[in-house]
């Protein structure tokens, strides 16, 4: 099946809006808190990742590389495969983890229902729809990251007009390991982009024509800046840096229907990167043990329910964390892809 311009866009949009990018705490705490610098190196990271996205989804299109592995890995490299497969892992359960227990702790704030139990309940939902495959990532992604961002707009809307936005650093507010708002870019550049790698090879074989890539990446980057700054310029409307989640804050401010709304779409954001996470882990055993169907259901809601088990730690705590260590690491294979694209034109 292949995708239309919108489709693709929305799917590579999805891959990175997760629960820290809507709730406002990941973008407040990689840039936000950087002030005037901080605006100016999201914007830049947003046009390096959509591009890196461009250029993988090209280069997977071209060789049949429709796996994470593949892409990074085409000679089949014995140690490096191990070594990715067991960095892919990691990496992947601890988003799963973070966005399970972004869950947990939002329900918990409006319902009186267990964090273990409403961490079962997404789980189950992400090991579904995983297990569907792309297409099914597609639709759940078309169907939700447009309603996400008018969201995020339309509370925007309300809230600028009416509040002074002064646009200062608050560097102490920031408890993520980076130490300026370049490298903080880089750093999420690098496991945004990681992140998403997986999903990214799986459309290797739905789009139909560079072209039609070109309009995709236009799309998403429109996608992507109009949401992260109508985030950030809310936030610094507001001054609620200090909440665990902050575009919840603002929305509550306006009206509480409102914050209930926007409570039911930060828990669809989380399901996109709980989603993006787990899917990468099931087709790559798809790929490599065709025949074995039953255990690769078996591995999804196994790392489900570690999920489950890991999830309960502090939401702040670990995007501050796990994102900048990973995204260390990533700028190696941000250069492994690069190498390989450069390689494969020669």
């Amino acid at each position: 099946m292949k995708l239309s311009p919108f489709s693709i866009a929305v799917t590579i949009a999805g891959a990175f809006i997760g629960a820290g990018f809507v709730s406002g705490q990941e973008l407040w705490q990689f840039f936000g808190a950087y002030g005037i610098g901080g605006i100016a190196g999201f914007t830049v990271a947003i046009l390096c990742i959509i591009a890196l996205s461009s250029i993988t989804i090209q280069y997977a299109s071209k060789t049949g590389s429709n796996t994470f592995e593949r892409i990074i890995n085409p000679s089949g490299n014995k140690l490096l495969k191990k070594l990715l497969l067991i960095f892919q892992t990691v990496f992947y359960i601890s988003i799963y983890i973070i966005m399970t227990a972004g869950v947990e702790s939002l329900v918990s704030e409006y319902c009186d229902v267990s964090p273990i139990i409403t961490g079962i309940v997404f789980c189950i939902t992400v090991t579904v729809i995983s297990l569907i495959g792309i297409d099914g990532i597609v639709v759940a992604f078309s169907a939700t990251i447009p309603i996400l961002i008018c969201a995020v707009i339309a509370v925007a809307f309300f809230v600028l007009p009416s509040n002074e936005i002064i646009i200062q650093s608050n560097i102490e507010s920031s408890p993520s390991l980076v130490s300026n708002w370049l490298v903080s870019s880089l750093v999420f550049v690098s496991y945004n982009f990681f992140a998403g790698l997986g999903i990214f090879a799986s459309l290797q074989n739905r789009v139909k024509s560079k072209k039609i890539l070109i309009k995709a990446s236009v799309l998403a980057t429109a996608f992507l800046l109009v949401l992260g700054l109508s985030i950030l310029l809310s936030i610094f409307a507001t001054d609620t840096y200090s909440s665990e989640m902050p575009m919840l804050s603002v929305s509550k401010s306006l009206n509480g229907t409102i914050g209930v709304i926007y409570a039911i779409l930060l828990v669809i954001a989380m399901l996109g990167a709980g989603i993006s996470s787990l899917f990468p882990l099931t087709e790559w055993f798809k790929v490599t043990f065709p025949k074995m169907r039953i255990q690769r259901i078996v591995l999804a809601f196994a790392v489900s329910a570690i999920t489950v088990t890991l999830s309960l730690f502090g939401f702040s705590n670990l995007i501050g964390t796990v994102y900048p260590i990973f995204g260390y690491v990533g700028f190696l294979i941000i250069a492994i892809i690069i190498r390989n694209c450069i390689k494969d034109k020669t």
